[in-house]
């Protein structure tokens, strides 16, 4: 597993699922897509996702058992003022884009409380916390991916799985991209 697809890997502990190509036996499919009824719809986003998996069990190609669930939030504005406020006494996160360029960019609101894993990190050094039972697991779960991954030059297991700590690969100056490029990847 590379560190694009522990990245992935990540994101779906969290409440994300990978794109359609990584999902392996679906179980319980409830389709989610929904058609813009306006053709300007099919140009501007307007915040909805242009596709969503279907909801269901699945295992990724990287071997992490995932179950999605995706509803309709009747009260956007309502469930966003909601997260901010639990994010006054709680981990999570609340990103949001107002930026629109149609064919490239959309805008979104993603957001989440209480995750069960903390990356934080400096320079090359990084650490990867549990932050409850599940979190242990997934600290389990990752450490063999990142020991196998070239980008991890060390990588120490701490206390029983509740830390995960290490250490990035200088990266080859030939890969280093500018952000020009790297945007139009």
């Amino acid at each position: 597993m590379n560190a694009a697809q522990l990245l992935a890997a990540c994101v779906c502990v969290v409440g994300f699922a990978p794109p359609a190509k990584h999902l392996r036996a679906p179980t319980r499919l409830q389709s989610t897509i929904q058609y813009p009824k306006n053709p300007l719809e099919s140009v501007l986003s307007l915040g909805a996702p242009r596709f969503q998996p279907p909801n269901g069990t699945y295992v990724t190609a990287g071997g992490v058992g995932v179950t999605r669930q995706s509803f309709t939030v009747e009260d956007a504005h309502g469930a966003t003022e909601a997260l901010v406020d639990a994010l006054d006494d709680r981990r999570g996160v609340l990103m949001h884009s107002s930026y629109e360029f149609p064919g490239r960019y959309a805008r979104w609101t993603v957001g989440f409380s209480d995750p069960p894993v903390l990356l934080s990190g400096r320079a090359r050094d990084f650490a990867l916390s549990a932050l409850n039972d599940r979190g242990r697991k997934i600290l389990q779960m990752l450490e063999g991916h990142l020991r196998d991954d070239d980008a991890v030059d060390t990588l120490t297991e701490e206390d029983d799985y509740a830390r995960l700590v290490g250490r990035i690969r200088d990266s080859d100056p030939s890969q280093i991209k500018r952000e020009e490029e790297r945007s139009k990847e």
